[in-house]
């Protein structure tokens, strides 16, 4: 019998290509290996930089507990302990500023409101006086001065004083004619505008004056001296930092500083006893560096009263009270919470 044939099968093909793949796969297995590899090595490293990290953080955390910190620098801190203030004045702001001028807000309500400011106008009035005028000039009382509304100091038509007794007329019984009669040197339109202008250079943003003395309007609708708590405050900054190194706002400073003044005519005669309106000087003498009051009928009753850092050498606390139906208790009631409520 003839033996079965059967066709050869070439298997050389899929020879190949099984040689192939497991070529790719040693290729991919090595990759694989090489990628463990360099994988342990970093973990290796991440961890090792770990412990380190642990060792020396426990050394360092040593090192500062051992270290005091001084956290001043940080101060005054708000004491939660002492209740938030209530007050009944519309505007109320307290400003801390530390040796370097610093800044910082203790208490505000409404500091931005814009409000009529009576009296409180004459600060920056007195400003202008002693930073334009020769102190030691002698004012004469026109008959316009004296009949100005709301008259203190009862002068008479032609009575002359110096600027600098005068002053203490405008700055501490808050005096209307006293304050006409010195605006009227230079004239009181050029004397108004001058302390416009005065104000744009320090400031202040929501300030605006029609007259020396902060008196109210005659009529409805007319205008009327304005500013803000922030203002009022960035103004008396500005004169005390002058203070230091300008003995005229210095001069301003001290003056609102005393109870009383006798008041001399140039001709050296006696006129009348000034008393400070201020009544918080009774208490807080020790304590006040600077100080004005104000009140009309429109503006209710006003005082920024300046005290002493109760830390800082050079440094001092502004406060401002606006429309108040009791300044003065308003006033001590900021100064006491103030004190409360911080750690300084």
């Amino acid at each position: 019998m003839r033996k079965a044939t059967f066709p050869k099968i070439k298997l050389e093909g899929w020879q190949s290509k099984i040689k192939k793949k497991n070529f790719l796969k040693v290729i991919l297995i090595l990759l694989l290996f090489l990628f463990i590899l360099f994988g342990i090595f970093k973990f290796k490293e991440v961890f090792e930089g770990y412990l380190n990290w642990q060792y020396f953080s426990k050394i360092y955390e040593k090192m500062l507990a051992q270290i005091p910190v001084d956290y001043s620098f940080l101060k005054p801190f708000r004491n939660w302990r002492v209740k938030d203030l209530q007050i009944g004045a519309v505007s109320v702001i307290s400003v801390g500023v530390d040796n370097l001028g610093n800044e910082y807000i203790l208490f505000s309500k409404n500091p931005d409101k814009i409000l009529p400011i009576a009296s409180l106008s004459k600060i920056l009035s007195g400003f202008f006086v002693v930073e334009n005028y020769n102190l030691n000039r002698i004012v004469k009382f026109s008959k316009k001065a004296i009949e100005t509304e709301g008259e203190i100091g009862f002068f008479r038509e032609g009575e002359r004083f110096y600027v600098k007794d005068l002053l203490h007329s405008v700055m501490l019984e808050s005096s209307n004619d006293a304050t006409v009669a010195l605006a009227e040197v230079v004239g009181v339109k050029k004397f108004v505008k001058m302390m416009q202008k005065k104000a744009k250079e320090i400031g202040l943003k929501n300030t605006y004056f029609v007259n020396p003395t902060g008196v109210d309007p005659d009529f409805p609708g007319e205008k009327y001296n304005y500013s803000t708590a922030r203002d009022l405050a960035k103004l008396a900054k500005f004169i005390l930092q002058k203070s230091k190194t300008d003995p005229r706002a210095d001069f301003l400073i001290k003056m609102t500083q005393k109870k009383e003044f006798y008041l001399y005519r140039a001709d050296n005669s006696f006129h009348h006893k000034i008393k400070n309106t201020n009544k918080l000087l009774e208490k807080y003498q020790k304590e006040i560096i600077f100080g004005k009051t104000g009140y009309t009928l429109l503006a209710g009753e006003c005082l920024l009263l300046v005290i002493k850092h109760p830390k800082e050498k050079d440094g001092f606390i502004i406060n401002v009270i606006l429309n108040s139906k009791n300044r003065f208790e308003d006033m001590e009631k900021l100064i006491n919470w103030v004190k409360e409520a911080y750690i300084w």
